[in-house]
């Protein structure tokens, strides 16, 4: 019998050899040369998070994004499982950010488009990402209808 071959979402970057620190810097980088200063990486438990702030074209003010980086740990993983994932996320992440902004600046999409979900907004007087507030609405309309209809205020 043939083994099956792991579908290639399951194996992108598993054999990567750059550490997430690298990466980190790598990120600061790029964005520091599409022009965007205020970038924070910040650890939550065993999951990490990005902020930055993006000036827009045209006076169109700034926006706050905040992307979730989940490393998924078990806890009967060792400490170099541990790293190994850690470095798959962020490289995840760098080539995530590079292609999005690829996109923006060759015109496919907009800003706004293109970082829809994780776009900082207020809601209920704290900060939240827009798709943890669309998301969930989203769904529970879909339960039972062929089109969701949502309440954004």
């Amino acid at each position: 019998m043939k083994k099956r071959k792991k579908p290639f979402s399951q194996t992108a970057y598993t054999g990567t050899q750059v550490e997430a620190e690298h990466t980190q810097e790598q990120i600061v980088k790029m964005l520091e040369q599409l022009g965007i200063t205020h970038v924070r990486i910040t650890k939550r438990g065993s999951d990490y998070e990005v902020e930055f702030l993006v000036k827009l074209r045209n006076n169109e003010g700034q926006r706050k994004v905040r992307i979730n980086l989940p490393v998924n740990l078990e806890l009967e993983d060792r400490e170099m499982n541990k790293d190994r994932k850690k470095n798959i996320m962020f490289r995840v992440l760098f080539h995530h950010l590079k292609d999005k902004f690829v996109v923006i600046q060759r015109g496919l999409k907009e800003f706004e488009e293109e970082f829809l979900a994780d776009l900082v907004i207020i809601s209920n007087g704290e900060e939240r990402r827009l798709g943890d507030v669309i998301v969930p609405q989203y769904k529970a309309q879909l339960k039972g209808a062929k089109v969701a209809v949502l309440n954004i205020n």
